[in-house]
Order: C-alpha cells, then structure tokens, then sequence
C-alpha cells in the first residue's frame, strides 16, 4: 500500500470515496513485496449471505484526529491484508460508535472530515451501527431495553454488593 494514500488523509485534498480506496487498493494487489504490517484483529468480522466482508473497529464516542486516522489506517490495512489473499473479495471497514452523545443531534465532528466516507456509512454512529448489526430497525428496542434494565440499577447493585 503506497504511503502516500495516507499523507491524504485528514488533507481535505479531495472528497474520500472508500469506492475509490478499495480500487486503489486492487491495483496495488502483487505489487512489489509484502510487508510486515501489525494485524490486529478487527472488534466485529461479519460476512454476509453475498460473501461480503465487513471489518468493524469499535471505537468511543469522541476519539480525536489522531485516532481517527489510526482507525482509518487499520481498517485499510485489514481490507487490503484481505485483498492480497483473492483481490475480487468483497470488503468493508467500518468504524463504529455505539451512541451519539449528541442525541437528538446529528454526530458531526470535524475531526471526520477529509476521512472518512460518510456518504456510505463508513462510519456507523448509534441507530446506524445497531440497525446495521441486527439487519432490522431495532434501536428503538435496544433504548427501552436499556432504560427497563436501568429501573433495576439499585436491585442488581444491591446483589453484587456482597462479592465486595
């Protein structure tokens, strides 16, 4: 994978089109020589009945730029480690937030911009990242299941108390 995909990051050089990262990616397949790169395991590998991929890095709700491109470089490392084994693979990396501290607000941060791919979901954030998982409109579900056990702090506090 050529350095300089990644001096663009975060550049604002032009739009980030994760199409375009992965064709980028393809070409580069049997270039040159391997190298050793870390290959830490993705937070969720899902496969769906098409044989897609998806690479998933599960991350808290205000991680700053520096993360942020730490994330983007791992889930392009991880589609292009998949990549070198059968180049026509169908591959994803997504980077999830599990909640939307700005509730009811939309998640923006310009810490994504120049990025990241919003357009198509390549980063996941609260309602998106759960209905995603779960292929179904559940989040609304997964709130109230959320509140009820909530009711029941002091009770399951008051159980645990005892192992202290």
């Amino acid at each position: 994978m050529k350095e300089g995909m990644f001096r663009k990051l975060g550049a604002n050089i032009e739009e980030i089109n994760i199409r375009k990262e992965l064709s980028m990616l393809r070409k580069q397949v049997g270039q040159g020589h391997l190298v050793n790169v870390s290959k830490d395991c993705a937070d969720l590998y899902l496969k769906n009945k098409n044989g897609r991929e998806y690479f998933i890095d599960i991350t808290s709700a205000k991680p700053n730029m520096k993360e942020f491109k730490a994330m983007k470089r791992k889930i392009l490392i991880w589609q292009a480690i998949r990549l070198s084994e059968q180049s026509k693979r169908k591959v994803e990396g997504r980077i999830a937030i599990p909640y939307n501290p700005y509730h009811p607000k939309p998640y923006e941060r310009w810490t994504l911009k120049g990025l990241y791919d919003l357009k198509r979901q390549e980063v996941m954030v609260g309602k998106e990242f759960w209905n995603f998982i779960a292929k179904d409109d559940i989040y609304d579900g997964l709130l109230d299941a959320f509140e009820s056990a909530g009711a029941f702090k002091s009770l399951i506090d008051q159980s645990f108390s005892k192992f202290k």
